[in-house]
């Protein structure tokens, strides 16, 4: 059937989910423990002010590549990158119009901060992932 998605070998799908699924608990558990409580008082500010504002998106661009297989548009690495910038930056400029979405508070950094966790994202997939990963790359 022209235009069909032909679904990827099943054994691979099934440890990429597991994987992706990995590292979203690990980036859970890290803030569910209190880092901050360790830092110095002026890190601990910093740590308050942007270590989400890398994690998430950075997590997030390896949600949407765990479904990449399915949309052929979302193969291309800068299309992910930008799907996954768009989110958490389209939450801070409703911020900037006082509504709340995903905080309350806008700061201009945060933007900066979504870039450094999206490219972070994708040199971990492009250097790492894809070239010793077996099954990372489904299509």
């Amino acid at each position: 059937m022209a235009g069909s998605i032909q679904k990827p070998d099943e054994k691979k799908l099934r440890k990429k989910i597991a994987f992706v699924v990995g590292l979203m608990l690990f980036i859970s558990f890290l803030h569910v423990i209190n880092i901050k409580s360790i830092l110095n008082p002026k890190l601990s500010i910093y740590y308050s002010s942007f270590f989400s504002d890398l994690l998430l998106p950075f997590g997030l661009y390896f949600l949407i590549a765990m479904n990449d297989w399915r949309y052929p548009v979302l193969h291309k690495w800068w299309v992910k990158a930008l799907l996954t910038f768009s989110i958490p930056a389209f939450a801070e400029i409703l911020q900037a119009f006082g509504i709340y979405a995903l905080g309350s508070t806008f700061d201009p950094l945060d933007f900066l901060m979504y870039g450094i966790g999206v490219m972070m994202a994708v040199l971990l997939e492009k250097f790492v992932f894809e070239p010793h990963i077996s099954f990372w790359k489904l299509y």
